[in-house]
C-alpha cells in the first residue's frame, strides 16, 4: 500500500499534467491552481495544503481567493469541498474541478460567458453532430457501421468555444484494444471530425486476464493525449476510450488549449457514465 507521501507526490503530478503549467504552481507540499489560468484577470486561485495525514485520515487544507468573490461564497465553497473527503481517497482533482465548474458559472454569471465553457449555437451544434458525408465515398456515417459499431454507439458531448476555436469530446465503451481504431474508423467517417485540425485520443482496457491497457495519441498537438491519458486515470476510468475534436479559429491560445481539450473531455466522461 502507498504511503500518504507517495499518494500526494503522484496526485500532484497527475495534477501537473491534466492542468498544466499555465494553471499550476507546486510548492513544496502544496499546490496552487488558478483558473482560468495564472496570468488570467480576473481569477479564482485556490491554494491546496496537504497536511502528513492526508489522504489516510485527514482532508487537504484548501485557501480559495478571488477579487471578484464574497467571502461568504469563498466560505461556503471551503465548506462544500470539506463534504466531499472521504478518508482514504485522493481528492486534489475532484476539489479543483468542482472549483473550476464553480468559477465558470459564477464568472459567466457576471460576464455573460466563461473561457473554455462558451457553448456553440444549436445549430451548429446540430450541424457537426449530424454531418455524416464521408469524405472517401460520399456516404452517410450513420449509416455505416465497423465490427458492429456506428455513430450512434458513441457518446458526442457539447462544442465548447475558446476564441473561435472548437472542442468536441467523443467518449465510448469499449472492451479490447482492437475496438480503439474501430471507434476511430467511426469517428473519421463524419466529415467534420475527419476535417478536425487534431483529434486527439486515449484509452484505457482491461484484458480478460485483468491486465490493464493504456495509451493515447496526440495527433499533432504534442504532450496533448498524455494529459487525456492522465486524466482517465485521476478519473479511474477504465474500459473507455475519448477523442477530443479540435478546430483551429485562426488564433493562437497557446497553453490555455491544454485546458480547453481536457475540459471537453472530462464534462463528456462525466455526462456519459452518469447516463449508464
Amino acid at each position: 500500500m502507498e504511503s500518504n507521501v507517495e499518494l500526494q507526490q503522484d496526485e500532484i503530478l497527475a495534477l501537473q499534467s491534466i492542468f498544466g503549467d499555465e494553471v499550476v504552481e507546486s510548492v513544496e507540499e502544496s499546490i496552487c491552481l488558478t483558473f482560468p489560468h495564472i496570468d488570467s484577470s480576473p481569477f479564482i486561485r485556490i491554494v491546496l495544503y496537504f497536511p502528513a495525514e492526508y489522504p489516510s485520515h485527514e482532508p487537504p487544507i484548501a485557501e480559495i481567493s478571488s477579487p471578484i468573490l464574497d467571502e461568504s461564497v469563498i466560505a461556503s465553497m471551503g465548506a462544500k469541498l470539506h463534504d466531499m473527503f472521504v478518508p482514504g481517497q485522493v481528492v486534489g482533482f475532484e476539489w479543483l474541478a468542482w472549483v473550476q465548474e464553480e468559477w465558470d458559472t459564477v464568472y459567466s454569471k457576471k460576464h455573460g460567458a466563461s473561457e473554455c465553457r462558451e457553448l456553440v449555437q444549436d445549430d451548429d451544434r446540430h450541424t457537426c453532430m449530424q454531418s455524416s458525408g464521408d469524405n472517401r465515398n460520399g456516404k452517410e456515417a450513420s449509416s455505416r457501421t465497423v465490427n458492429g459499431l456506428s455513430w450512434d454507439d458513441i457518446y458526442h458531448g457539447d462544442i465548447l468555444v475558446e476564441k473561435k476555436s472548437k472542442f468536441q469530446a467523443h467518449v465510448a465503451s469499449i472492451s479490447s484494444v482492437n475496438q480503439v481504431e474501430d471507434i476511430m474508423d467511426v469517428l473519421l467517417q463524419n466529415t467534420k471530425v475527419f476535417n478536425a485540425t487534431h483529434n486527439i485520443m486515449a484509452y484505457r482496457v482491461e484484458s480478460d486476464r485483468g491486465n490493464l491497457h493504456q495509451d493515447f495519441d496526440d495527433d499533432g498537438e504534442s504532450a496533448a493525449g498524455k494529459r487525456l491519458l492522465h486524466l482517465l486515470q485521476v478519473m479511474d476510468q477504465h474500459n473507455l476510450i475519448v477523442v477530443v475534436s479540435r478546430w483551429f479559429g485562426g488564433i493562437k491560445l497557446g497553453p490555455s488549449r491544454f485546458a480547453c481539450i481536457n475540459n471537453a473531455a472530462r464534462i463528456a466522461i462525466e455526462e456519459y457514465t452518469s447516463s449508464k
